[in-house]
């Protein structure tokens, strides 16, 4: 299958296959310790590159698994979102027929965000993940180490992002509760749907005045969620919007930002900012 369409770099395994460690992304710092919260009969407790992340994948199916395993790079998974686009094929090669293609993505009777191995947009069901700006027809997927996949047929638009938020400190390292709680986890870039707006606004060649509006809008909602929610004042929730917050400034001489930031919004965010990039150049630092 991947021969004729031309790629190379998907494969499980890829240390033992000539991929050089450093060309792939690491997928958590202290193995699937969670920094040393977890233990159990030969844990890995190295930081994870070019092996599954998966720890069942890893232990009991020695890497390679329908469910977790497969590497790759973006330019072959764009071919992989195409095929899906054009209904089972790429170029000229048809890799499966329609009807197949329909059986994976048709929704599950008990819940239309699901299909046959896909999660689905359906009535805005996903968009969390998929945003609000694709059509009713995209699938997609999340993976654990912080990846998602977003294919909108409608509009001829994938989406893929390769990120690894698990590859980043766990916040409370001394209690179990909290084993899963990275830093990561708290970037906006975690929460997959803004970005994913992002990137499908920026197909449509948005005007400079729309991307700014949304940086806005995105600096604001996340110092929002900060001031009300508990859960969202850590030292990486600050980090985060920090990050945010200097992409708006890089832009300052537009005038909606400019006017954004004399405002009593925006002079509240940037006093925050200040005060706060001692705990954000912290966690920068440990990442």
């Amino acid at each position: 299958m991947y021969k004729p369409l031309g790629l190379t770099h998907l494969m499980y395994k890829p240390l033992e296959k000539g991929i050089a460690k450093n060309n792939i992304a690491a997928t958590e710092l202290n193995g699937n310790s969670r920094d040393g919260q977890i233990s159990f009969n030969n844990i890995r407790r190295y930081t994870l590159q070019g092996q599954v992340h998966d720890e069942k994948a890893y232990y009991t199916m020695h890497g390679v698994s329908g469910h977790a395993g497969l590497f790759g790079n973006a330019s072959d998974l764009a071919v992989l979102a195409q095929m899906v686009i054009n209904r089972g094929g790429y170029g000229n090669h048809q890799v499966f027929d329609e009807d197949t293609l329909d059986e994976f993505i048709k929704p599950k009777s008990t819940n239309s965000s699901y299909g046959l191995g896909w999660r689905r947009q359906a009535s805005n069901a996903y968009g969390w993940a998929f945003s609000g700006l694709s059509d009713a027809s995209t699938v997609g997927h999340t993976g654990w180490t912080g990846t998602l996949t977003v294919v909108d047929p409608h509009d001829n638009t994938a989406v893929i992002l390769l990120t690894n938020e698990g590859n980043t400190p766990i916040l409370k390292p001394e209690t179990t509760a909290t084993a899963n709680d990275f830093a990561g986890g708290h970037y906006l870039l975690s929460k997959y749907g803004d970005i994913a707006s992002l990137a499908f606004a920026a197909v449509n060649d948005d005007k400079q005045s729309a991307n700014d509006a949304k940086l806005i809008s995105l600096v604001t909602k996340r110092y929002n969620e900060i001031q009300k929610n508990k859960d969202d004042q850590t030292n990486a929730d600050k980090a985060d919007l920090c990050g945010i917050y200097d992409a708006v400034v890089s832009r300052k001489h537009n005038k909606a930002i400019k006017k954004f930031l004399s405002s009593s919004t925006g002079k509240k965010i940037t006093a925050y900012v200040k005060a706060n990039r001692s705990a954000v150049n912290n966690v920068r630092n440990r990442n």
